[in-house]
């Protein structure tokens, strides 16, 4: 591959530039799009935006971080926001039907942390209680061992497998937690 010129590297770092720039002011814009206006494929702009161009890895590497940055103020705002709606809600001259509104909304902002969290309310309790249980412990015979061992009352019986069954290991429903 021949080495590209200082000025052909510029112009496809000005581009590429383009083509980031009107992507991040314009969400709803496809690549195509600002391809079109730009005047490369999109094949081409991802071509050079892959290229391990240091100053493309710059840019790059500066856009995240401010997608980062811009996602963290949002997070910031939105709880100053529901800090404001708890407030609303616990204040004694709030009418009751927006109470109960904002109360709605506080439930689905709540449901949205635990499935973000993987936070499941009383999943806790459960668990507290099946490990409360302790085992089940019932006396079987062995599925692995071909030699079993019985106590009578006439003393102790030992019996002697030359085969055994293929073992089923998957658990029967009421064996399940």
């Amino acid at each position: 591959m021949p080495k590209l010129t200082e000025d052909t590297r510029l112009k496809r770092i000005a581009a590429t530039m383009q083509v980031l720039g009107m992507l991040m002011q314009n969400p709803e814009m496809t690549q195509q799009e600002a391809c079109d206006e730009v005047g490369i494929t999109p094949k081409t702009y991802r071509a050079w935006l892959h290229s391990g161009d240091d100053t493309i890895e710059t840019l790059r590497g500066f856009l995240t971080m401010t997608q980062r940055e811009t996602l963290a103020e949002l997070s910031i705002a939105r709880m100053q926001i529901v800090r404001l709606l708890i407030k609303d809600a616990l204040d004694p001259l709030t009418p009751a039907k927006d109470r109960v509104t904002l109360e709605r909304r506080l439930d689905e902002i709540a449901n949205e942390l635990q499935r973000v969290h993987h936070a499941t309310p009383g999943i806790e309790e459960g668990a507290n209680q099946f490990l409360k249980q302790g085992p089940i412990i019932q006396q079987q015979k062995s599925k692995l061992a071909t030699v079993d061992v019985e106590r009578t009352g006439e003393g102790v019986t030992v019996h002697v497998y030359e085969e055994r069954d293929v073992i089923d290991v998957t658990p029967e429903p009421d064996e399940l937690p």
